[in-house]
């Protein structure tokens, strides 16, 4: 019975290189033409005929054998007849039949399917590539690498192969997309590993996940990063520092958010069915014209364009800002308020309108915040002007803006019944977000600093003592500092005392 899966295959490959058609698969090899609709009906047809064969049955006893035995496989019991056709489409096995010669059935094939099938039925994980088009921004980099995830543009032909397009088009019509629209974008991509999933599992729990992003795992954490940036449009100028006094800012002067309107996924495995091709006409795109003034189709609309030393800008920004989070949060339970700020701060950046301003002040009650009575915009509006004012006058306007703003998001949250006469504009949204980002960026640097400077076996401060010094000015810091260093290290208890 141990070689009963390897001479099943062994089998119904022969069904298979039997079923080709000899003369114009020899005529056609090595070529790459486009499939025709009827070949694609021609390939269907066959295929569904072979996987009615007392052959194909077989292979289908002996995976059951296979499945049987393996701790994951039991899970798939009673699918191994829907796991071998997903298998043998994936792998391109079927690819003889085809024209455009996806694989070739070479000399002891089938002991290689009957490995792979093998591992793919005992694989409790599988591996899988995310590919995120960056709706808005342009770079002057083709390709741009990151610790654990790299931002680039795709040929058509390498999207093709990454999203397995030529096997979905023959039997996946529903996971075909253009490729040659998405070859116009860049894409956030990173590899990230997760329990294989045929698509089926419910959860009965009744338990209700909170969301703060629309992205998971790897996708989250490179998403966390690009977020702390501080990006601009070609239309609003320059960010704005909270410095600035807020009536003074343009009406227009807003955030600017890149868009992530959709990721595509393609699993390593060969028993996982592609998933649901995304709509492209979510996608913003513009008209184009050539030098004669005739329109040449559409092209993606960009707000942001990033020359070549602003490109070089952003990438020196996140490979920093990567380190600095990875030092001030991980292995680090007792900053989890950390981690908190960036949750609230991704979610204020995929919000829209006046829901932006509730989250990006959310963020900053996380970092700075304190749990008392009364009094707490009194300090947020002090600790705020002391991260990001570098005078006592900057400190004096940081602290009026963060004030006109706390304001806001308390009638929002508490449904004031005068704040439908109180006008907020993209400048309120803009001024939040550069206070709340620039704030979580000043926090991690400090959490990471902290972590450099301590060594092994060393207790990490609380928040409440990170915020402790902070509330002091310079002189008392210094006078604190000296004292600490003329008492005994048992203070306020000696024994001689």
């Amino acid at each position: 019975m141990a070689d009963s899966l390897e001479s099943a295959f062994a089998t119904y490959l022969e069904m298979i290189k039997a079923a080709a058609p000899p003369s114009r698969h020899a005529a056609l090899q090595g070529t790459k033409l486009r499939l025709l609709q009827s070949d694609k009906q021609r390939m269907n047809a066959e295929v569904e005929r072979l996987e009615q064969t007392t052959e194909f049955k077989s292979l289908v006893g002996a995976a059951d054998q296979e499945v049987s035995k393996a701790d994951f496989g039991k899970k798939l019991s009673g699918f191994s007849a829907f796991l071998l056709r997903t298998f043998l489409r994936l792998s391109g096995t079927y690819g003889e039949h085809l024209p455009s010669e996806l694989f070739a059935i070479a000399e002891g094939e089938h002991l290689t399917l009957a490995r792979r099938f093998r591992q793919e039925v005992t694989a409790a994980k599988q591996k899988s590539i995310y590919l995120a088009p960056i709706e808005l921004v342009s770079f002057e980099r083709d390709v741009m690498n990151f610790k654990s995830f790299e931002i680039r543009r795709f040929t058509e032909t390498e999207l093709d192969d990454i999203l397995k397009q030529r096997v979905c088009r023959l039997f996946y019509p529903w996971a075909t997309v253009d490729t040659s629209e998405l070859a116009s974008y860049w894409f956030l991509v990173c590899e990230d590993e997760s329990e294989t999933s045929l698509g089926w599992s419910v959860d009965l729990s009744g338990k209700v996940e909170v969301g703060y992003s629309p992205f998971s795992g790897a996708l989250k954490q490179a998403f966390r990063r690009l977020i702390l940036y501080p990006w601009k449009d070609q239309f609003t100028g320059s960010v704005q520092l909270p410095t600035t006094k807020l009536k003074s800012l343009h009406p227009w002067a807003g955030p600017f958010q890149f868009s992530i309107p959709f990721v595509l996924a393609s699993s390593d495995s060969w028993i996982v069915t592609p998933g649901r091709a995304p709509d492209l006409s979510s996608l913003v795109t513009e008209p184009w014209f050539d030098h004669e003034g005739n329109e040449g189709g559409t092209r993606p609309v960009v707000a942001c364009w990033l020359s070549e030393e602003e490109t070089a800008e952003s990438c020196s920004f996140v490979s920093q800002i990567d380190r600095t989070i990875e030092k001030a949060t991980i292995g680090c339970p007792e900053w989890r308020f950390a981690d908190t700020a960036l949750n609230f701060l991704e979610k204020a950046f995929v919000s829209r309108d006046a829901e932006q301003l509730l989250w990006h002040i959310t963020t900053i009650e996380a970092i700075l915040g304190e749990k008392v009575d009364s009094g707490l915009t009194k300090i947020l509006k002090a600790r705020t002007g002391r991260v990001l004012g570098g005078t006592t006058e900057e400190r004096k306007q940081i602290g009026k803006n963060f004030e006109e703003l706390y304001g806001l998001r308390s009638d929002l949250v508490h449904g004031n019944a005068t704040l439908s006469d109180r006008d907020i504009y993209l400048r309120h949204l803009g001024q939040a977000r550069e206070m709340a980002r620039q704030i979580t960026v000043w926090m991690l640097h400090y959490l990471a600093s902290i972590r450099e400077a301590m060594k092994d076996g060393d207790r990490l401060p609380s928040r409440d003592n990170l915020l402790s010094v902070l509330d002091m000015d310079e002189p008392s810091r210094q006078e604190i500092s000296a004292l600490l260093a003329i008492v005994p290290k048992d203070f306020p208890n000696p024994p001689e005392w």
